[in-house]
Order: C-alpha cells, then sequence, then structure tokens
C-alpha cells in the first residue's frame, strides 16, 4: 500500500510537471509573439518593409497556434497584409487582407473600424492590379459598412466615395462617377467646407466635365476647390499648384489667353518662391505659359519655357511620365511652324508613346497625339500614314465620350482639310458638316 500510494504521488507529480511545462512553453510563445510583433510594427513605423516582413512571419508562425479568432492572430495578420503591399507582392497583400477580413467575420465583426480598414487595403490592392471590377464590389461593402455603423452621412464615407468614383471613372462609367464624387462633395460640405477630400472630390468632377467640353461648369467647380484651399490656414502647395494650372488649361480651351497666363503665372510664382525655380512643380505651369506664347505669336519665349519644363523633368527623371507629352506636343507644335519637320514628328511620336504607355492605348489623351501625329503626317502629303490615325483617334473618342462630343468636332475639321487636298470634296463636306452639326449643338466648347 505505501508502494502504491508513493507511485500514485509521483504520477500526480508528473502531471503537475507536465502542465507546468505546457504553461511555460505557452508563455514563451507568447512573450516569442510580443517581442516579434513589436520589432515589426517598429519596422513598419520606420519604414523598414523587408525587416517588417521578416518579424511579422516569424511573428505569424507562433499565432497560429493561438485561437483562429484571438486578437493577437488577427493583428500578425492585418500588419502582414499591410507590408506585403508596401513591398509591391500584391498577390500576398490580396491573401493576407482576405483572411484578416474572414477570421473578423467568423468572430462577428462586420462594422468596426478593424472591419473598415480591411476592405480599404482589398479595396487598394485590386485598384492598383486595376481590376477595376472587384475593387467596385470591395468599394460598395465599404460604404455599406460605414453607412450601418455611422449613417449616411457620416464623414469617413466621403474619401471612400471619392475612391470609389475614381474606380468607376476608370471603366469608363462618368455618369456613375459623377454621382458618387457629387455625394461626396455634399457629405465633405456638410462636415468641413475645407477639407481636403472636397478639394480632390470637386476636382474629380471638374475633370469629368472637362473630358465632356463641358468648360464652364469645370470652371465653376474648379473655383469652387480654389476657394476652399485660400480659405485654409496653410493651403497645401502641390494641390493649389495644380488646381491653377487646371483653371489655366479651362480658360486657355475657352479662348480667354489672358486669364490663362495670369493663373499659370501665379502658379510658377508660388513654385519659384517657395521651392525654388527648377522644382518639378513648376513644369505644369511652365507648359501653360509656354502654350499662350505660342498661341500668340511669341515662338521664342515658348520655346525657351518648354525646353526649362523639359530640362526640369528630365533631372526629376520623370519625362516618361503623361504630364511630359504636355511638353512634347507643344515643342513639336512650334517646330512645326517654323518648318523644323523632322524636330517635330520626333516630339510627336515621344509624346504619343509616353502617354500610350502611362495612360493605356485607348485613354483621350492618345486620341489627342494621334490627331497631333496625323495632323503632321497629312500636312506632309503622307495620305496613307495620316488616314489611319485620324480613324483611331476618332474612335477612342467616341468610345470615351459618345459620338457628339467637341473633341470629335476637332479631329473632324483636320480631317476634313486632309479628305479635301487629298481630292476627296464629298467626304471632305461630309465631315465638316459633322464637326458644325457636334458644335452647334456645344455652343461653349472652344478649343
Amino acid at each position: 500500500m505505501k508502494f502504491a500510494n508513493i507511485k500514485g504521488f509521483l504520477g500526480a507529480g508528473a502531471v503537475c510537471l507536465a502542465t507546468i511545462a505546457v504553461i511555460a512553453v505557452g508563455i514563451a510563445n507568447v512573450q516569442n509573439w510580443g517581442a516579434r510583433i513589436a520589432n515589426g510594427e517598429a519596422a513598419l513605423a520606420a519604414g523598414e518593409w523587408a525587416e517588417a516582413r521578416t518579424e511579422l512571419l516569424a511573428a505569424l508562425s507562433v499565432a497560429e497556434a493561438f485561437s483562429p479568432h484571438d486578437p493577437r492572430l488577427i493583428k500578425t495578420i492585418a500588419n502582414l497584409a499591410e507590408t506585403e503591399r508596401r513591398l509591391g507582392h500584391l498577390d500576398e497583400a490580396e491573401r493576407f487582407y482576405q483572411r484578416w477580413l474572414e477570421a473578423l467575420e467568423q468572430a462577428g465583426d462586420h462594422q468596426s473600424d478593424q472591419f473598415t480598414a480591411a476592405l480599404d487595403g482589398l479595396f487598394a490592392v485590386h485598384q492598383e492590379q486595376q481590376r477595376y471590377s472587384q475593387a467596385e464590389q470591395i468599394g460598395w461593402r465599404v460604404i455599406r459598412a460605414i453607412e450601418a455603423r455611422g449613417g449616411t452621412d457620416a464623414s469617413d464615407l466621403a474619401p471612400r466615395l471619392v475612391a470609389l468614383g475614381d474606380v468607376l471613372r476608370a471603366q469608363s462609367r462618368a455618369d456613375d462617377a459623377t454621382g458618387v464624387y457629387s455625394r461626396a462633395v455634399d457629405i465633405a460640405r456638410r462636415h468641413d467646407a475645407e477639407a481636403n477630400t472636397l478639394i480632390i472630390a470637386l476636382g474629380r468632377l471638374a475633370g469629368i466635365e472637362q473630358a465632356h467640353g463641358r468648360y464652364a461648369a469645370a470652371r465653376l467647380l474648379l473655383e469652387q476647390a480654389l476657394a476652399a484651399m485660400e480659405n485654409r490656414s496653410e493651403p497645401d502647395l502641390p494641390s493649389l499648384v495644380g488646381i491653377l494650372t487646371e483653371l489655366a488649361v479651362i480658360h486657355r480651351r475657352q479662348g480667354n489667353t489672358k486669364a490663362a497666363q495670369q493663373l499659370s503665372q501665379r502658379a510658377l510664382t508660388l513654385v519659384e518662391t517657395r521651392l525654388g525655380p527648377d522644382h518639378y512643380l513648376a513644369a505644369a505651369p511652365l507648359d501653360q505659359l509656354a502654350h499662350g506664347y505660342r498661341a500668340t505669336g511669341r515662338a521664342e519665349q515658348a520655346e525657351r519655357l518648354y525646353q526649362r519644363a523639359l530640362a526640369i523633368r528630365q533631372a526629376a527623371q520623370r519625362q516618361d511620365e503623361a504630364a511630359a507629352a504636355e511638353t512634347f506636343s507643344g515643342l513639336a507644335n512650334l517646330y512645326q511652324a517654323r518648318g523644323r519637320q523632322q524636330d517635330a514628328e520626333a516630339y510627336l511620336h515621344r509624346a504619343l508613346k509616353i502617354v500610350g504607355s502611362a495612360l493605356g492605348p485607348n485613354h483621350p489623351d492618345v486620341a489627342a497625339s494621334l490627331q497631333n501625329l496625323a495632323t503632321h503626317y497629312a500636312q506632309r502629303g503622307r495620305t496613307l500614314d495620316a488616314e489611319p490615325l485620324y480613324e483611331r483617334s476618332m474612335r477612342i473618342f467616341e468610345a470615351a465620350f459618345g459620338p457628339e462630343h467637341p473633341r470629335i468636332a476637332s479631329v473632324l475639321d483636320d480631317y476634313a482639310g486632309f479628305l479635301r487636298r487629298d481630292g476627296r470634296q464629298a467626304a471632305a463636306e461630309t465631315a465638316a458638316a459633322r464637326a458644325q452639326a457636334i458644335r452647334a449643338g456645344r455652343p461653349e466648347a472652344v478649343e
């Protein structure tokens, strides 16, 4: 009996020791996870994404032993999703965002800030992958989650509506995007009349109006954005310069060269005064000033400004961005007028290549570049080169804006001139008549 009691006692002791060992291992795991997650979050805060990923993956290997709904596991997954996105590993980021959402949903969370953050991340991944249909679906889920939590007038709806509008616009759904942007404007105005989201949404709406040739409406929206920006105690300089430059574009397209030059000069002076004469932000207003000089016959001043804008872009290693096409197109037009056809053609090809690479083959800016190159070929008698470019330009504009857009009238004018020079008078009159009919229905549009 004594032996049995001793054996029983030893058995119970072994169980206790095993339990203590398990607890110790658990504590060690928690401590290991805590150290790894702290290191990972510190690396994230410092922008050291690769180091953050190493630490967070180590934390995940520990956290996988926790419950599927354990906040520590969810936190690790959330940090990894952001890290993978920052590193450009979009497929991995998507996987972690999906896993984050699933964990929250299984825990019964469909409305919290964390749930919205997971949806925001998944939306951004789809948008960066140009998977706009999937991004749209997630975008609407974000809207519904915020509305369920804070109502249809919640202030944090406005930036999400702007992001959703961008996705709709990327799918050439300008009317749908207009409704979404307009709602963002209404919400932002009610909460903060000087909010950055309000200014962005007004600018997006102005861009749609401008693209459709409704320049008066675009100008009004940009003027509202400018007023909101100027009412801020510290206006954001890049945004302010952008608004002034876009207003200059509108005035130039409406034929008001003087106002366009004044706005461009104001934008340029702001950049030169606060950031220096060679800052990248100076390039866009320089282009607009050069356009104005070229339009008024001051070719030498225009060329100096175009070349200065080009030098700024080259120094910033951003001469291959879509905005640089403004400079190349301006120089091409200038050299055409001076008879430097070879130089003009080189710049026209460069502008077309840039906008095609940056914006895709069916963007309206590509259509504009095609029109410029077609007109160059037409003026040099290169019929076989010119005609397909005119036709492709019109197809892109029609697909983007419909058959009655003023940019199509501009192409038709050039095309009619080309047909006349080619001896096809009947076809030329048909093209000219269509251009005239478009303008009759859009009297405000001036290119």
